[in-house]
């Protein structure tokens, strides 16, 4: 689970990361690395291989961090870096998402494409939105996640009521202290989008 960070600030927080600021460097690498191996499983399908291209995104982050002058243009290498090692191992694999293997020789033009793809931009905060998502849940009280795991797995409230042995109106109840949680969670994450309203309510209205 991704820590807090104590920086407020993201400009002090980038700046201590290009100084070589340790403990900066471990609370980013922390709130980084479980959505940059969301993102990147979802292209490959592959766990072991999206662990060692987040690591290996980390790497030439550190490595570039002096010429990087924000947490966003941290972040954005970091998920460049990541869909196109990405990209890289689909096109070697045989797999079918070939859209982009034909900039995959060169990362700088790779990124520049990216940053004039909506499509690609688009993926890549659904993937954030998504990660959160689920972060949040993962923080609900028992019951509460319980239930809204159930009924992300495609199980009605009648459904989740036989299964735990508790009535209908104690589902719709633990439902709706979930659903408040999880909107206050990515309110604070400024991640409360209308696509995902869509989703809250359709969970809840089943």
């Amino acid at each position: 689970m991704a820590e807090e960070s104590k920086y407020i600030d993201d400009a002090i927080w980038a700046d201590e990361i290009r100084k070589g600021d340790q403990i900066a460097w471990t609370q980013f690498f922390s709130s980084m690395k479980g959505r940059l191996l969301y993102f990147t499983q979802g292209i490959i399908q592959d766990q072991h291989e999206s662990r060692s291209i987040v690591s290996d995104a980390f790497m030439v982050l550190w490595g570039l961090k002096d010429q990087l002058s924000s947490l966003d243009d941290m972040k954005t290498l970091l998920y460049n870096r990541c869909r196109w090692q990405a990209y890289n191992w689909n096109k070697y694999h045989g797999s079918r998402h070939r859209a982009l293997e034909v900039l995959t020789d060169d990362f700088d033009t790779f990124s520049k494409a990216i940053a004039e793809d909506n499509t690609a931009q688009n993926e890549i905060h659904q993937a954030e939105i998504l990660y959160e998502f689920y972060r949040a849940i993962s923080f609900l009280p028992e019951k509460q996640r319980v239930v809204m795991e159930l009924l992300l797995n495609g199980n009605s409230s009648v459904e989740i009521a036989t299964l735990l042995n508790i009535s209908a109106s104690t589902v719709r109840t633990l439902k709706s202290l979930a659903v408040s949680r999880i909107q206050q969670h990515m309110a604070k994450k400024d991640l409360l989008t209308l696509t995902l309203l869509l989703l809250i309510n359709n969970i809840i209205t089943d």
